[in-house]
């Protein structure tokens, strides 16, 4: 039997358990990833283990029915709760077990058909452009902070804050109910709602409705103008029906999550099983409008959509091309990288005020200072990425440039700028190191401690996100005795990582050697990003290391960033990494082995392109993977 996200079980009850996988009360989650992957297979020495281990097991349905939902006008109380959330997708193999030699590539599992639910920040973007509204709405009560799309779910805190958003959000429609609606003259307005209901709704769900669903909407336009008269009481009765239609919308199923199901009239086999499938082209035109735009797609892809052009590469390339000189997208994709290379908690790490001592008084506030930085940080991706000519996505190693007001040119000792709110393009003093976003203050400042540096959380990411080096065995406990009394054998971040390698406990050969020796390498920069010639011991920073042949740079001895930028540059690891966690960004999908077949295919069409980010994404977007999706019983 075929399932059909949306319809009218699901529509127009609103239940918050509709949405959710229901418990006994309606509470729960319906998980867009499903059973967990099935563990990694064993690495013997010298053969490499099992590539991937199996699937999990297939997600559980909700319970029983949840508790009654919320009633779409408000004013009828409470209606039938709704059914258990839809079974979750079965899980993806495990990565493979650590050690041992790797000789050949290791297959990602084919992607299963899935739903994706969408996030906060993704609920705000798509009402605004739904709506034509000003500003995205917020979502409060919900954790905001984007995460990958397949690990996303939408639990009871999540549902109530898109309720109370929507709720909200509709508040403005009455006013706008004329232009919405957009009636013809003499055209009876219970007809005008049917039409709205249609073409309202193929924006809302991202695909057309069918007669069962528009009926069904129909139904919430009746509960303020029931009949039988062909018109409403009033201008505002019209307006009021109109609102509880679009909230009915932005609250159903099929808004809130987005299918990678494939065709609609997709049927199972005699035992529940789908066969494989490629997306839709309303599908493929709504993940390109979330990577690219972060939200529901604009005219132009439902255009495609709608054409079939969705159908081919060519097709795929042109809208991949037209959105990328969209402003909206490079701003997006801009968010992307900064994700990627984690400066997105930049907001998150306070500093002591003391580091701020260049400032004046009044300028000290590290909240204040992490936003300017936040700007800079932007602009200098934007300028590297989307120039004219663009620059390779090599370039962002490379730059001596920082984007400065004059509360940063202060901080970081630079020539005076005119305003706090102008930023303008700064050489950095020959004698400092610097080398693009491997010294941009940003990313300092955001993997750094509150007064010291934090020489294993900058390595961490370097060896993770500018490598993409496969994860070390985890840190054993620090807080025991045996730990504290080698850690603390150390007066400063140098001479405790010297304690830890030479103890050859707390993971020193399997993780300390390979993630230390990069955060080293930025010693010579404080908690803030200020260049520095001693330490907080105040002794004499020596940035010259050597790293392992685990590395994806290659074994060898380097002496500070910019010569460790150049080795990234040209081993081609940085832009490696970048194929790599954009393609996850792209396709939905953790990559957590850097040796994957389909991401080394990638990799080496990146090599022969201009290494611009829009080669990437044209190649990113074209892909097998990003739209071939695999039966199961979903």
């Amino acid at each position: 039997m075929t399932r059909r996200p949306g319809a009218s079980a699901l529509f127009f009850t609103l239940s918050l358990a509709a949405a959710c996988s229901g418990g006994a009360d309606g509470r729960g989650t319906l998980s867009s990833s499903g059973g967990q992957g099935g563990a990694g297979g064993a690495r013997s020495p010298g053969s490499g283990g099992s590539p991937v281990g199996s699937g999990g097991a297939t997600g559980q349905r909700g319970g029983g029915s949840g508790s009654g939902g919320i009633s779409p006008s408000g004013t009828g109380g409470e209606l039938p709760g709704g059914h258990g959330g839809a079974a979750g997708t079965p899980g993806s193999g495990g990565p493979p077990g650590p050690g041992g030699a790797m000789g050949d590539c290791i297959p990602l599992p084919a992607i299963t058909r899935r739903v994706l639910a969408l996030q906060p920040v993704q609920y705000g973007n798509a009402t605004r452009d739904l709506l034509g509204l000003s500003s995205a709405p917020d979502v409060v009560g919900a954790d905001n902070a984007p995460v990958p799309a397949a690990d996303f779910a939408i639990n009871a805190e999540h549902l109530y804050a898109y309720y109370v958003a929507a709720g909200a959000i509709v508040k403005q429609v009455p006013a706008m109910a004329g232009s919405l609606a957009a009636c013809n003259a003499s055209e009876p307005e219970v007809d005008c709602a049917t039409r709205f209901a249609r073409a309202f709704g193929r924006l809302a769900f991202r695909r057309a409705l069918d007669d069962e669903e528009v009926t069904d909407v129909m139904k919430v336009f009746a509960t303020v103008c029931p009949g039988p008269a062909a018109n409403c009481a009033s201008e505002a009765d019209f307006g009021a029906a109109i609102a509880l239609m679009v909230k009915a919308f932005i609250l159903a199923p099929s808004f809130l999550y987005r299918t990678e199901l494939g065709p609609r009239d997709l049927t199972a086999n005699a035992s529940g099983v789908y066969p494989d499938t490629t997306m839709t082209g309303d599908e493929i035109a709504t993940q390109l409008a979330f990577v690219f735009l972060d939200s529901t797609p604009d005219a132009e892809l439902r255009a495609a959509a709608d054409s079939g052009a969705l159908a081919t590469p060519a097709g795929i390339l042109a809208q991949v091309d037209r959105l990328l000189t969209v402003p909206a997208a490079q701003s997006h994709l801009v968010e992307v990288v900064s994700r990627w290379l984690q400066v997105d908690r930049l907001s998150e790490r306070t500093k002591d005020p003391a580091l701020l001592a260049a400032l004046p008084a009044a300028d000290r506030d590290p909240a204040t200072i992490a936003a300017d930085l936040s700007t800079s940080w932007q602009r200098s991706i934007s300028e590297t990425l989307w120039s004219d000519p663009p620059g390779k996505i090599d370039d962002l190693l490379t730059s001596r440039t920082f984007q400065a007001d004059g509360r940063l040119a202060t901080l970081y000792g630079l020539p005076t700028v005119a305003s706090d709110t102008t930023f303008a393009g700064l050489a950095w003093p020959a004698g400092q190191p610097r080398a693009g976003v491997l010294t941009h203050p940003a990313f300092l400042w955001a993997n750094s401690a509150p007064v010291n540096v934090n020489l294993v959380e900058r390595g961490k990411t370097i060896h993770d996100q500018f490598v993409c080096e496969d994860a070390t065995q985890p840190e054993p406990e620090l807080n025991s005795a045996a730990a504290r009394a080698v850690i603390e054998t150390g007066d400063s971040e140098a001479t405790r990582s010297d304690a830890r390698l030479a103890s050859g406990a707390l993971c020193a050969d399997s993780c300390h050697t390979e993630l230390d020796p990069y955060g080293r390498l930025l010693h010579a920069f404080d908690a803030i990003g200020n260049f520095r010639t001693v330490d907080e011991a105040g002794r004499p920073i020596d940035t010259t290391v050597t790293l392992t042949s685990s590395s994806p740079v290659g074994a060898m001895s380097v002496a500070g960033p910019v010569a460790f930028a150049q080795a990234l540059i040209s081993s081609k690891a940085f832009t490696g990494c970048a194929v790599q966690r954009l393609f996850e960004a792209t396709v939905d999908v953790p990559v957590r082995v850097r040796n994957t077949c389909q991401v080394n295919v990638l990799r080496a069409a990146f090599d022969q392109s201009d290494g611009t980010m829009a080669s990437l994404m044209r190649a990113l977007s074209t892909a097998d993977m990003a739209h071939a999706r695999a039966g199961g019983t979903l």
